[in-house]
Order: C-alpha cells, then sequence, then structure tokens
C-alpha cells in the first residue's frame, strides 16, 4: 500500500519525505503531547504505546490515503482537459490537500476525508464538462470565501492557528455541498456557517 501511495503521489512528495511524514502523523497520534512525559513511568508507557501502535497507526494511516487515489488519478488526468482558469483552480485544489507534510499537518478527523474530498472533486470535474456556466457561479460562490483564508495564511507568522484550520475544512465541505451533491458532508457547511467562523477566526489572530 505504501508503495504504491509513494508511485501515486511521486510527483508532488519524494517517497522517503512521504513516509517521514507518515510516521510522524502516527507518533503524534499515538504518543500526544510530547511536553507531557514528565517522569519515568510516563516515559515508559509511551514507550510502550509506541512499540504497539505505531505501526498499526501509521498502517491504517496509508490504508485511509490509499483510497483517494482512484479518484485522485483520475482528477489529475482530466484536469490538463479543463479551460485554463478551471484547470488552474483544480490543481490548486490538489496542491492545497497533498503537499509535503500534509499528512502530520492536518487533523486526522479531517485526513480520513480525503477520499470524500478527491471523489467530490472528480465528481465536480464530470459536471463540469456537462454544465461549465453552472461550475462557474458555484465558484463565484467560494471565491470571497477563499481569498479571505489565502491572505490570512499569507500574513501568518507561524504555524495555521486552530479556528484557521476550522476555517479551512469547513470551506472543503463548502465545496462538497455546491459541486458534489448528494454527496452528504460530515458537518453542516454554508456561507453563513463560514462568515460566522470567520468571526473567530479574526479573533483569534488578534490575539
Amino acid at each position: 500500500d505504501m508503495e504504491h501511495l509513494a508511485l501515486a503521489w511521486s510527483n508532488r512528495i519524494p517517497r522517503e519525505v512521504l513516509l517521514q511524514d507518515i510516521i510522524h502523523a502516527a507518533g503524534l497520534e499515538v504518543i500526544g503531547d510530547a511536553h507531557a512525559i514528565r517522569d519515568k513511568n510516563a516515559f515508559e508507557n509511551c514507550v510502550e504505546r509506541s512499540r504497539r501502535d505505531l505501526l498499526p497507526t501509521a498502517t491504517n494511516l496509508v490504508q485511509t490515503l490509499r483510497k483517494a487515489i482512484p479518484d485522485y488519478l483520475a482528477v489529475s488526468k482530466h484536469a490538463g482537459d479543463l479551460p485554463a482558469n478551471v484547470q488552474k483552480e483544480i490543481t490548486t485544489r490538489i496542491a492545497e490537500l497533498i503537499y509535503p507534510g500534509f499528512v502530520s499537518a492536518t487533523p486526522l478527523n479531517w485526513l480520513r476525508q480525503y477520499p470524500r474530498y478527491f471523489k467530490a472533486l472528480a465528481m465536480r470535474l464530470q459536471r463540469l464538462t456537462e454544465n461549465p456556466a453552472k461550475d462557474a457561479t458555484k465558484a463565484d460562490q467560494v471565491l470571497p470565501l477563499q481569498t479571505r483564508y489565502d491572505r490570512a495564511v499569507s500574513e501568518l507568522d507561524g504555524p495555521p492557528l486552530q479556528k484557521l484550520i476550522e476555517y479551512r475544512f469547513l470551506l472543503q465541505e463548502f465545496r462538497v455541498s455546491l459541486f458534489a451533491q448528494p454527496m452528504q458532508t460530515v458537518v453542516p457547511a454554508s456561507s453563513k456557517r463560514l462568515d460566522t467562523l470567520w468571526s473567530q477566526v479574526q479573533s483569534e489572530l488578534k490575539q
């Protein structure tokens, strides 16, 4: 499974970088906050958990991500046939999801949704060819919501904050609701909910 994953994403992430990222993500899941290990007993418990759970956790991550490969390959293959402006957007959406370090940088609950996100992208491409005007109208709804996120990230000094991460993935779910009906979202998603969450993002950024 790991080799299949590495081969599929070889043009985006070197194999060793991807492998180390998966191990890192598994370690974060198994060990949790390393700063909480303050005595010998906690350290020994951490070592035992690592021996017992690290490999199964890494394997589960690989299996989850592997489910995204068929739709990822389909989207990547057909993106080149799209008009330049749409092609740019689709390739940007892929790059937001798959990049060096994304496994450990993505909360596990959202990482598990990656197969859905690529299935939604594949569905969008299919419908786009049937009705490009309708796709463009939906894309216009997303654009200002995406633009403010991109601006905030570009101005951020340090890793993304919690509310900004929540906003990013709520925006992913909003795209599912717009472009890939009747697929279900894992949380309610709308422009109004994104606006409400953005107010929280702004408060967090000011702290």
